[in-house]
């Protein structure tokens, strides 16, 4: 942190230099403008000058002997925040290849289609960012893991067919909140203004990514373990066996609850209730294990992938904590 005088001009004009090393790294120089947001009665921000219509472009080439890149390289210029994004062609681009890139623009949030025609396709993204907020997007991948892992479970207790297959139809949605947090978050690393209005600092960006991360994570342990109980699920359950299911829904999902709690409000003191759920976790999956073995022992490698997922939900929990307050030295 630096230290500079005020200085005053005629007419009561106060005015103080800008470091030298953030000018230049920023291009600023004699005539360039900087925007001055006031933030509160003590605290002012200064950014480089950006107008609003300025858009960031990229075009991709087609090449039909490469096409299976065509999707990988659109979904990595949406995370790196372009606008605009041209896949051209020397000649026409395939109608299969077409499809593709149709089916890869629905898996991110605020990518259309605006203009196409035999030989180029133009995508671009229509969400201003400064409408999104991270915390309630993060908050909403959250809703629905949790909402996976209690149906998986639930699916299993009651017998369920129908209620585990749904839960790997919203294992897209929560792709798509993944790939749009992944963009914001990114954007915001990269534009202070941006990160200024989210409310966020470099360290709380990194923080995010790698929690939305490990939220995408829990996601796919939830797919896992619904393919595990559409095995399970055609064994009767004694009423002990359904009652364990239930106590471990409810301490899965309070676990959850408070690790996004934890991560939200940086509340260190909820970091001690998680390891605790974990505890609690641990201990309920091995009297499971014994409960069921018997049951189960023409199943057993599939449910102990069942018992693997549970415990990777777990152990994730305490991974998001750990960006809060370090947490493992205190896990048996």
């Amino acid at each position: 942190m630096e230290v500079r005088k005020v200085q005053e001009m005629g007419g009561g004009t106060l005015l103080v230099s800008l470091p030298k090393a953030w000018a230049r790294a920023n291009k600023i120089a004699k005539g360039s403008s900087v925007t001055i947001d006031v933030k509160g009665e003590d605290f002012l921000a200064i950014y480089p000058f950006q107008k609003d219509e300025d858009v960031k472009d990229v075009q991709i080439q087609y090449d039909s002997t490469s096409s299976k890149s065509i999707t990988n390289q659109i979904t990595g210029a949406y995370l790196l925040g372009f606008d605009i994004v041209k896949v051209w062609s020397k000649n026409k681009i395939e109608y299969s290849d077409r499809e593709s890139i149709t089916k890869i623009v629905k898996q991110l949030s605020g990518l259309e289609t605006i203009e196409e025609d035999e030989a180029s396709i133009t995508l671009q993204f229509i969400i201003r960012p400064a409408a999104l907020d991270p915390s309630k997007m993060f908050r909403r991948m959250h809703v629905i893991s949790k909402n996976m892992i209690e149906d998986g479970l639930t699916a299993l207790r009651d017998h369920d067919e129908r209620l585990a297959s749904l839960i790997v139809d919203r294992d897209e949605e929560m792709n798509r909140l993944y790939f749009l947090l992944v963009r914001i978050i990114r954007s915001a690393s990269q534009d202070p203004k941006l990160a200024a209005d989210y409310k966020l600092n470099s360290i709380d960006c990194l923080d995010y990514r790698v929690a939305a991360n490990i939220l995408e994570a829990i996601g796919d342990d939830a797919v896992d373990l619904a393919e595990s109980v559409s095995h399970l699920m055609k064994h009767p359950l004694t009423s002990k066996q359904s009652e364990m299911l239930k106590n471990l829904v409810v301490l899965i999902c309070s676990s959850q609850e408070k690790a996004v709690e934890v991560f939200l409000s940086k509340r260190t003191e909820g970091v001690v209730e998680v390891i605790r759920y974990f505890n609690e976790i641990e201990t309920l999956l091995k009297n499971v294990e014994v409960e069921f073995l018997l049951r189960l022992s023409e199943e057993l490698s599939t449910f102990s992938r069942f018992l693997s997922s549970i415990r990777k939900i777990s152990k994730a929990h305490i991974d998001i904590t750990d960006l809060v307050s370090p947490a493992y030295p205190m896990v048996k």
